[in-house]
C-alpha cells in the first residue's frame, strides 16, 4: 500500500511505474495489509531499482496516518525516478483504507493519472502469514485498457516477530496487451522502535524477457494518541 503501490512494474507504459508502494503492517514488498492503527502515524520510504541492465532507479515517499482501528489513509508524496536520467516526478496519490473487520479491508487509491478501487487481505498465526491485494486500475488517459492485478505473498516467520521470508507473486493483466508476472524472493527483518525493513530481489517479465531488479522499503511508527 502497503498499496500500493509500488516497486514493481507492470503492463503498459503508464503502469511501469504505477505500483502501490505501501504498508499499514506488512511484510512482503508490495501487499497493504494489517490496518496502520489508531493513532498511529507511519514514515515509510521506498526505493527499487527494476532493471539492473538497462539501469533503472525510482523511490516513493509514503505517509500512512490511522484514524481509528478500521479507518486508516495512506499518502504518497512522491513517485520520483532518477534513472534512467534525467530524474523524473511520476505522480503522487493517496488511499483510503476501511477494515470490515478480520483484516478484510476495501480501499480506494487515486492520483492525478489513474483511480483504484482495491481489496486488501490478511492472515498470520505464530509461523506463518498471508498477504493479498486485488486490484484494477483505471488509467484517466487510456480508459479502454484497465488493469487487474493482484499481491500475493505467503510469509514464513523464522523468528516470529523479528525475522521472516516471504516470495511474492505479482500477476496482472492489462486489457489489450496481456499478462504479465513478477515474483520477489525476500526477507523482513524487525528492528523494533528503530523500525522495519523489507527487501527483496525482483523477477520481473516472467512470462517474457526476465529482468532481475531489487526493492527495498523502510518503514518507523509514531502512536501519536500515547504521546499525549
Amino acid at each position: 500500500m502497503k498499496a500500493s503501490c509500488k516497486s514493481i512494474k507492470v503492463a503498459a507504459a503508464v503502469m511501469a511505474s504505477l505500483s502501490l508502494s505501501v504498508m499499514g503492517f506488512s511484510y512482503a514488498y508490495n501487499p497493504a495489509t494489517g490496518m496502520t492503527g489508531d493513532g498511529v502515524l507511519a514514515i515509510n520510504p521506498f526505493v527499487w531499482a527494476p532493471s539492473f541492465k538497462p539501469a533503472a532507479l525510482g523511490s516513493d515517499m509514503d505517509v500512512e496516518y490511522g484514524f481509528s482501528a478500521n479507518v486508516d489513509l495512506f499518502v504518497d508524496l512522491a513517485d520520483v525516478n532518477y534513472l534512467p536520467s534525467p530524474a523524473a516526478y511520476n505522480f503522487s496519490w493517496a488511499m483510503l483504507r476501511y477494515d470490515f473487520g478480520a483484516n478484510n479491508i476495501i480501499a480506494l487509491q487515486a492520483s492525478q493519472t489513474f483511480i483504484s478501487p482495491q481489496y486488501h487481505f490478511f492472515w498470520e498465526n505464530d509461523s506463518w502469514a498471508l498477504e493479498a491485494n486485488f486490484l484494477a486500475d483505471i488509467i484517466y488517459t487510456n480508459l479502454n485498457s484497465p488493469v487487474f492485478g493482484a499481491y500475493l505473498a505467503p510469509v514464513y516467520k523464522i523468528v516470529k516477530d523479528k525475522f521472516s521470508v516471504f516470495l511474492e507473486f505479482d500477476p496482472f493483466y492489462t486489457v489489450g496487451t496481456g499478462f504479465t508476472l513478477a515474483i520477489l524472493p525476500g526477507i523482513w527483518v524487525n528492528f523494533g522502535d528503530a523500525g522495519q525493513l523489507s527487501l527483496a530481489a525482483e523477477l520481473n517479465n516472467i512470462t517474457g524477457t526476465l529482468t532481475p531488479g531489487a526493492a527495498l522499503w523502510y518503514s518507523v511508527t509514531f502512536n501519536l494518541k500515547s504521546s499525549k
